[in-house]
């Protein structure tokens, strides 16, 4: 090879050898760029959900993808990986797997229990939103702000404004929706309504516009439900559990720098073709949960600095590395327990409740080819 390849060429590779810190993060952030690569390829509109939608259909098909992909590695990649490194430091006598295999089911307990934490916290807002409200809490002062913002943008419109004409303050528009809700005293800026919605202006006999507490509490509870819309639980687990894998990929990258130049580079390229199948399973998760497509790019992002931080430590312990593997091998098969979770409670049920023959068999079909494509990426890349 040497022959074929310049020798300035060696000499700089050589070079590059003494800067593995640099090198190891520049990795771990093309690794981590990863999680982005989904947004471009996945055909899913921004409004679907997984029950309806133009992209309801795409969705399932990718989710089903997703559990294949997380069972594949779970089984093909992180148990195997956790039970080689047991074995290698296993001593006389002792159950070398019963170690991983109590990971394992500690990694699925903790994510049982964090779900079943965020369902209570829910169920307990939910009772708060329910309990009544006086009318004056009807409205959030940023929300009414917005309506002040819409409002002045409509002026002048017979048919658009809240209040018709004149400058409306924040104050009076909250004492206009409270005096629309009692339907006595004096308003802020309307001084009277009709029962179809008309509202006369203060100093004015003309009807115009539209009833504010109407059109207040359409407005506020629209942008009450944006604001406010609750993403699932799965999601928040799915970037847990990817965190914590994240950073085993960081400190092999990390690692494997150290090493020299030249196995940081296959072992990047390894780790990167591995985990971009993952990376679209994962997005999917995010979608099916109530991410946008940004947010759940953002959300993947923000995960991969995880690996950032694995790769530092690798990096920044690296005459104590065999101390740093015996510390974190429990991590592999931690994450496998939280997978197997994700995959077969969180997303699984969702997908049997598929009552269409054709499309149960395309998720099949998608559930396998996850499977094979984790298969093929660990025995080749792994």
């Amino acid at each position: 090879m040497a022959g074929f390849v310049p020798e300035y060429i060696w000499n700089f590779v050589e070079e590059l050898d003494e800067h593995p810190w640099l090198f190891a993060a520049l990795a771990s952030i093309l690794v981590g760029l990863s999680g982005i690569l989904p947004l471009l390829i996945i055909p899913i509109d921004e409004t679907a959900t997984f029950k309806d939608g133009a992209g309801a259909a795409t969705l399932r098909i990718l989710l089903s993808f997703a559990v294949g992909g997380l069972l594949g590695d779970v089984f093909l990649h992180l148990l195997p990986e956790a039970w080689q490194h047991d074995l290698a430091n296993t001593k006389e006598g002792e159950h070398v797997s019963m170690k991983c295999g109590l990971w394992c089911l500690f990694g699925m307990l903790v994510f049982i229990v964090v779900e079943k934490l965020f369902a209570a916290a829910e169920a307990h807002e939910e009772e708060e939103e329910e309990k009544p409200k006086g009318p004056i809490k009807q409205i959030e002062i940023e929300e009414i702000e917005k309506l002040l913002i819409a409002e002045r943008k409509s002026r002048g419109k017979e048919n658009g404004g809240l209040c018709g004409n004149g400058t409306v303050t924040a104050k009076q528009l909250y004492d206009t929706c409270v005096f629309n809700n009692n339907t006595k005293g004096e308003g802020g800026c309307c001084s009277a309504v009709t029962t179809n919605g008309a509202v006369k202006c203060k100093g004015s006999s003309r009807w115009m516009g539209r009833c504010l507490l109407r059109e207040a509490r359409e407005k506020a509870h629209q942008l009450s439900k944006e604001k406010t819309e609750k993403k699932d639980v799965a999601g928040y687990l799915n970037l847990m559990a990817n965190s914590i894998d994240n950073f085993t990929h960081g400190l092999a990258v990390g690692g494997s720098f150290l090493v020299g130049f030249r196995v940081g580079l296959l072992t990047t390229f390894a780790i990167l073709v591995h985990e971009i199948p993952h990376e679209v399973g994962d997005f999917a998760i995010l979608l099916k949960s109530g991410f946008s497509r940004w947010e759940a790019a953002k959300a993947q992002l923000a995960t991969a600095s995880a690996g950032l931080i694995g790769a530092m430590t690798a990096v920044i312990f690296s005459g104590a590395r065999n101390a740093i593997e015996a510390k974190t091998s429990w991590i592999a098969p931690f994450t496998a327990g939280g997978f197997l979770h994700i995959a077969l409670v969180t997303v699984l049920p969702d997908l049997l409740r598929e009552d269409d023959k054709k499309e149960s068999a395309k998720h099949l079909a998608a559930l396998l080819a996850g499977i094979g494509v984790m298969a093929f990426m660990t025995k080749y890349f792994g």
